[in-house]
């Protein structure tokens, strides 16, 4: 019995005393979470509070960022730097740059931290700002480096100009005369590029910004591009207001009747007008530009305007027909009665078949031979582009009978030539070959 009263007096005391064991860890890991929580804070409010003595020293401000600038050390520049228009992004790229700009121009990159340096040595803060980046105290009353950002127009004369900053799409001109205004930009050195296409020709104009040496006081500058395009630029107008104008060959789309500026155009350009009319097309003179005229009149030469020729096709090729035969009909009169002026009014003068005929006509009545056509076949009328050149195929049968009577019969095929005349403002013949 005693031996039992003893065994759980003891397993009651071992169960106390784990009771008691546990209760004492649990307190002292609460007391070790507590001085744990303490020390970081400590720790926390000591780090900060050097860090904001650090910051109060303009001084260390100046020395931190020539060690940015010496080690290019990007997150910790971004942590120096300030700046007053929130849309200006301190970003990767943006940093990289500007150290990439300090290590190409290393007079500045001296300047620029002497001049800080100088403000770091001021007793009183002055808020001078005699240049971009400047040393002041933010909201927080800690020192800071300050950008002034910059701010530019863009000018281009032209619409439809596309323009880039550092071959990013920034805007395309919407009008002539077009403005717009660019920022905030981190300060540096920027390539603008403005490039203008049309269907006849492309026109770029690059240009290489530095805002920080061309800083004077002021950070709104004025960038202009394709400024010379203007000296280009020709008014070009004409007979038909529907004609569509064509630059070496590449046709605009632009009508005479917008009598509106054109170009650029480049020096010899050849600027001309066409237009098409019951299927003919037509075409105005060639006008060779000299970089000077402004002003350019595209001419349709009257005969072409006031001709009835110019209907259709199959008409053209009829008259063409009807002169052949006119032609044929009376080359026997005008040899028989030694009379040029029956065929002359269907020959173009002084041309080949002109003179030709008239020699013809002279060594037959000197013979005293006479001329009979007796069967004529036109086999086919070929025309130009422009309908107003023409070759007809035909075959020819004529009697020749000298003064002995005797008669010879002979089949010829002709090809004949021609055109039509604007002084005479109708088709004639100008040549003839035998095929």
């Amino acid at each position: 019995m005693n031996f039992k009263s003893n065994n759980l007096s003891s397993k009651h005391n071992l169960v106390k005393y784990n009771n008691k064991l546990n209760f004492i860890n649990e307190h002292n890991i609460k007391n070790l979470f507590i001085i744990l929580l303490i020390l970081i804070l400590l720790i926390c409010i000591f780090s900060l509070s050097k860090i904001m003595l650090f910051s109060k020293n303009p001084k260390n401000i100046v020395n931190s960022f020539e060690k940015c600038i010496e080690n290019s050390n990007v997150l910790a520049l971004k942590n120096l730097l300030y700046c007053n228009d929130n849309s200006l992004e301190l970003n990767e790229k943006t940093l990289t740059k500007f150290l990439d700009y300090l290590n190409e121009n290393p007079s500045y990159k001296i300047h620029i931290i002497d001049h800080l340096r100088h403000q770091s040595s001021l007793k009183n803060d002055t808020n001078e700002e005699k240049e971009l980046f400047n040393l002041k105290k933010s909201n927080n009353n800690n020192y800071k480096i300050f950008v002034k950002p910059v701010y530019c127009t863009i000018h281009t004369p032209i619409r439809d100009t596309n323009i880039t900053v550092d071959d990013n799409t920034l805007v395309t001109s919407n009008s002539n005369d077009f403005n717009r205004i660019l920022g905030p930009l981190f300060p540096g050195k920027y390539k603008f590029t403005a490039i203008y296409k049309n269907n006849f020709t492309s026109v770029q104009d690059n240009l290489d910004f530095d805002f920080i040496s061309s800083y004077k006081n002021s950070s709104d500058f004025n960038i202009k591009l394709l400024q010379d395009i203007q000296n280009n630029m020709v008014l070009v107008h004409g007979d038909f207001p529907e004609a569509k104008i064509y630059v070496n060959g590449k046709c605009a789309d632009i009508l005479l009747e917008d009598s509106t500026y054109i170009g650029p155009v480049e020096v010899n350009s050849k600027i001309y007008a066409s237009i098409n009319i019951n299927g003919i097309e037509l075409k105005s003179n060639v006008c060779t530009y000299d970089g000077y005229s402004k002003d350019i009149y595209l001419k349709f030469d009257d005969y072409i305007l006031s001709s009835p020729t110019f209907t259709n096709e199959e008409d053209i090729k009829n008259q063409i027909t009807s002169l052949v035969k006119d032609y044929l009909n009376n080359l026997p009169n005008a040899i028989n009665n030694n009379d040029f002026s029956y065929i002359s009014k269907y020959l173009k003068i002084n041309s080949n078949i002109y003179n030709e005929k008239l020699n013809f006509i002279n060594e037959l009545n000197e013979k005293k031979m006479t001329y009979y056509i007796k069967d004529i076949n036109i086999s086919k009328i070929e025309l130009d582009n422009s309908k107003l050149n023409f070759v007809v195929k035909a075959s020819e049968t004529c009697s020749i009978t000298d003064t002995e009577g005797n008669t010879i019969n002979k089949t010829y095929n002709i090809k004949y030539f021609g055109s039509y005349d604007k002084t005479k403002s109708e088709l004639l013949l100008t040549d003839l070959s035998l095929y």
